[in-house]
């Protein structure tokens, strides 16, 4: 063989070596779309958790008050077995002004941020860090089965609706989600009506807003409370109220779906964002409550008292208030079942109104997110399988629970001790998870070591949070299922869960150009219907056709189309 034949085979067979060689260590570490590492490696460690190799990773949180430690913290040394890790804390501020600041001081100044930022972010500003390179977009983990084998499990239209709230308005993930359906706090108008007033009246309880109209003037003109004063209130509320308090808004659901000063959806075409303040229905129930007001049927005090003076007129000494709505009874009558005032008081259906609608204020489900990955962070893969981990069911109920079989407990046998209004009520078959179980201890106000206090990727769906019961009060021999404080609760999943159309309008996730261009107009014409809808029902405002058509000039001139043109756009990008 020739000396030049000989120096070929060998320069080919070095070729073909690095050639394998090569290959083999693109199996090990090559870039995903969106240029993150990724090794193709998703080993698991004998607890079940992803084998992280035992790296080190910086988690940035906002410390609970409650928390005595998170390094000495029975969740992080879990987390730090089950998934090979070692786990490092930054404390960011605890209020969201100064946390925004704080991330851009250290995205502007260099400074080395946490490799995880655990804390929840509106919309806009994950959008503003990912779009400027602070946080690194997931896509492609999110999209990985196979590193994201507890995201995978999680039933189709949970997931839709976790990826929905994922993804920003450039396409891209930043963010882990947090999904803890419930229905209480999606429907908090929640009316009530004295009913007292109506045994003591004769009265039969009000469906329709003709009938309520009618049952006030009773209550108003007929001293129910016995004390020989006119002093009885038909209609009460507090309009500043951020969680029900404002029966306005109760009431004009029987007249146009509605969530006071925020767009909607067409009710006869879902795809079409529309502001409900602007609509001749809106008009409709403004005069109806205006009529009620001409009365002396729906108080002024609606307009004008703080939250001190509301609860103290709910809590009056001789019960004063006929009609009202609230999303929290314990926190506006203390005590419930044995305040004198709420005992008098019953949790009623939505009313419905002269054209049949009945519809109740609702905010459809959305989840926040949290977890994002920084451009710091030299082992984005697995930062990002770490939150993944969260939603493993375990992981998920000690970060919200603390310890197993302490806190709470998901033992069949056990949880066939207990029960809860859903059960007895039918709602749900059985209890799945007693948390105060083996302490009466309360986590979410007492200190302790025992889990992050939430913070952190969850999933919980709404069937997981109707089997939850208390272990100190739900024991089945020792349950009392017909207790004031527990009806409404039951009320609501009956009548309020489901008061609203079949499709409404998610959060929308603006870009930063529409976020900047609707900043002052939302703000504007909020304040404005705010204030024109007390001025209207108070005749302050004329309701006429020239007094309307004012009221809708002046919102064009504070920029409504603007907001109604993001809104749709925005909202179109949910639909793709």
């Amino acid at each position: 063989m020739k000396k030049n034949q000989i120096i070929a085979i060998v320069l080919a067979l070095i070729l073909v070596f690095f050639s394998f060689a090569g290959c083999g260590k693109n199996n090990k570490t090559s870039k995903d779309s969106s240029g993150n590492e990724t090794k193709g490696e998703y080993k698991l460690t004998g607890a079940g958790g992803p084998d992280l190799g035992g790296v080190t990773l910086k988690v940035g949180i906002q410390p609970s008050q409650y928390i005595t430690s998170y390094k000495d913290n029975e969740l992080t040394k879990k987390l730090e077995k089950d998934c090979n890790v070692k786990l490092e804390f930054f404390e960011f501020p605890t209020d969201g002004n100064d946390l925004k600041t704080k991330l851009s001081l250290m995205a502007s100044s260099g400074d080395d941020m946490p490799d995880i930022v655990d804390v929840g972010l509106d919309s806009t500003s994950v959008l503003e860090y990912g779009s400027k390179g602070l946080f690194i977009p997931l896509n492609d983990y999110v999209n990985n089965v196979k590193m994201s084998p507890n995201f995978a499990k999680i039933p189709g239209e949970d997931k839709k609706a976790m990826l929905t709230a994922m993804t920003s308005a450039d396409g891209k993930i930043y963010g882990h989600a947090k999904y803890e359906y419930e229905t209480w706090n999606l429907t908090p108008y929640r009316c009530y009506i004295n009913r007292k007033w109506l045994d003591t009246l004769n009265l039969k309880v009000p469906k329709t807003t003709d009938e309520l109209a009618n049952v006030l003037r009773a209550f108003v003109n007929k001293d129910p409370n016995g004390n020989g004063k006119k002093d009885e209130i038909g209609v009460y509320g507090m309009a500043s109220g951020a969680y029900g308090q404002n029966t306005v808004w109760a009431l004009m659901n029987c007249f146009i779906f509605s969530n006071g000063v925020s767009m909607q959806l067409d009710e006869n075409d879902s795809s079409k964002v529309i502001a409900p303040w602007t609509k001749d229905a809106w008009r409709e129930g403004l005069q109806y409550m205006k009529s009620l007001y001409k009365e002396g049927l729906l108080s002024n005090s609606i307009f004008v008292d703080d939250d001190t003076q509301f609860k103290a007129t709910l809590n009056a000494e001789t019960p004063i208030v006929g009609f009202v709505s609230v999303g929290s009874n314990g926190g506006n009558w203390p005590d419930n079942d044995k305040n004198p005032n709420f005992l008098q008081m019953e949790c009623i259906e939505p009313l419905t109104g002269p054209k049949g609608i009945s519809w109740t204020p609702y905010s459809s489900y959305n989840p926040g997110t949290i977890w994002y990955i920084t451009s710091s962070c030299k082992h984005s893969e697995e930062a990002y399988r770490l939150g993944e981990y969260f939603y493993n069911y375990t992981i998920t109920m000690i970060n919200r629970f603390g310890r197993e079989g302490y806190d709470w407990t998901s033992d069949p046998k056990e949880c066939a001790k207990y029960t809860n209004t859903n059960v007895v009520n039918g709602i749900t078959d059985a209890v799945t998870m007693v948390y105060r179980y083996g302490t009466e201890q309360n986590v979410w106000t007492s200190n302790h070591n025992r889990s992050w206090q939430n913070a952190g990727p969850r999933y919980a769906s709404l069937k997981m949070n109707l089997g939850y019961t208390d272990g100190v009060t739900s024991k089945k021999d020792k349950f009392v299922s017909d207790l004031p404080s527990q009806i409404p609760g039951i009320i609501n999943t009956k009548y309020y869960a489901d008061r609203h159309p079949k499709v409404t309008i998610p959060a929308l996730h603006y870009t930063i150009d529409e976020a900047q261009s609707i900043a002052t107009p939302t703000t504007d014409i909020t304040t404005y219907v705010n204030t024109a809808t007390a001025e209207f029902i108070t005749g302050q405002r004329p309701l006429d056709d020239s007094g309307w058509k004012t009221y809708l000039d002046e919102m064009k001139g504070m920029g409504l189309q603007q907001w109604l043109d993001a809104a749709q756009a925005a909202y179109n990008r949910t639909l793709k």
